[in-house]
C-alpha cells in the first residue's frame, strides 16, 4: 500500500515503494543526498512514465516530490500497481 510520505524516513518511503511495486524494478538509494537523481531514474521507466509522475527536479525535498507522487498515482486504478 502506497504510504503518504509525512512522519517517514526516505528510505522507509522508498522501501515501501518497492513493496507496492515489485515489477517496477526500482534501483536501491545507496546516498539520501542523491535522492533527486534516484527519484528521476525510478520515474522515467515503466508505469510512473506511462501515469505522468513529475520528475523531482524543482522540488526543495524529497517529501515534497514524494506528495506530488503519492497525487499522481493515488487516482490510478489499482494504484497504478501491475
Amino acid at each position: 500500500m502506497l504510504i503518504w510520505p509525512e512522519y517517514i524516513t526516505l528510505e522507509k518511503w522508498i522501501g515501501n515503494l518497492q513493496e507496492t511495486y515489485p515489477n517496477e524494478f526500482l534501483p536501491i538509494l545507496q546516498n539520501r543526498e542523491k535522492w533527486q537523481e534516484w527519484a528521476t531514474i525510478a520515474v522515467s521507466s515503466g508505469v510512473f512514465t506511462q501515469v505522468g509522475v513529475p520528475l523531482p527536479q524543482g522540488q526543495k525535498s524529497w517529501q515534497e516530490w514524494a506528495k506530488l507522487f503519492y497525487r499522481t498515482m493515488i487516482v490510478q486504478p489499482n494504484f497504478g500497481i501491475r
